[in-house]
């Protein structure tokens, strides 16, 4: 009995440190990396236009880094996957699509790509640290950067290419729980159980 008055009193004089620093500085953070050879948006953007379909060569993919079996996170597709990801559904058909890419699946085996997804994305979570804690509030800043491409190749040659991306990542994230730990309270109860 003494010992949980004992645990019980520390963690009310815990809790009650934490609310009188409510410094962010202990609180978690997170950084998500998929590495590539570039380290921006704009570096990515500049090397993307630099590809030019009809022109441009497997070999000078490579160069730029953009080789699968060398660069991290480079996704080779085959035509298969190309059909699924230009006509995820019976709407949109063939005819839909651009000309060049057309021809590129109807050649099937020697029709791939290249997927490219780099970016850097960082959370900070920051606020009163015993409201964080303990569930009540939680805020937290999402920033960074990603790109992604695809490049389709026929044969050795880049015949269509797609970009889309997000340069200035910026978002603010607050969850609010007015019974903290007790909105929770499936969760303690199923680590109870099990």
């Amino acid at each position: 009995m003494r010992h949980l008055a004992r645990v019980a009193s520390l963690i009310l004089v815990a809790g009650a440190v934490l609310l009188q620093t409510a410094c962010s500085g202990v609180l978690p953070s997170k950084q998500t990396e998929t590495r590539s050879p570039w380290t921006s948006f704009d570096q990515a953007k500049a090397s993307y236009d630099l590809i030019l379909p009809g022109e441009t060569r497997l070999q000078d993919l490579q160069a730029m880094g953009l080789d699968p079996a060398r660069a991290p996170n480079v996704r080779r597709l085959n035509y298969v996957e190309l059909i699924e990801f230009f006509m995820p559904h019976p709407s949109i058909q063939r005819s839909d699509l651009d000309p060049s890419l057309r021809a590129c699946l109807d050649a099937r085996e020697s029709c791939y790509a290249y997927e490219i997804q780099p970016g850097v994305t960082r959370e900070r979570r920051h606020g009163n640290v015993a409201l964080d804690v303990f569930g009540f509030r939680r805020e937290t800043t999402t920033s960074g950067w990603q790109f992604k491409s695809l490049i389709v190749l026929q044969g050795d040659v880049v015949t269509y290419k797609l970009w889309s991306g997000e340069p200035n990542i910026q978002r603010e994230t607050s969850e609010h729980r007015p019974l903290g730990p007790l909105q929770s309270g499936e969760k303690l109860l199923e680590r109870a159980i099990y």
